[in-house]
């Protein structure tokens, strides 16, 4: 469980892998755990243009500034 008010990523599978598969959420923390963290931060500012400057801040302190 991701406890109220962390901040969180949502993960989708890519299609060719299965396209059928549901999306779901992680800690910010643990996204690159899952995907990696190459390129990690550039798709998050790219998908997450409405992001609040203090949630992009955090990103980076977690995920790392690549």
């Amino acid at each position: 469980m991701i406890e109220k008010g962390a901040l969180r990523v949502v993960m989708r599978p890519e299609e060719d892998v299965d396209p059928m598969a549901p999306s779901f959420f992680v800690h910010a923390t643990c996204a690159g755990a899952q995907v990696g963290t190459t390129g990690l931060l550039a798709k998050l500012r790219r998908v997450s243009d409405q992001l609040a400057a203090d949630d992009l801040a955090e990103l980076v302190e977690v995920i790392g500034n690549e």
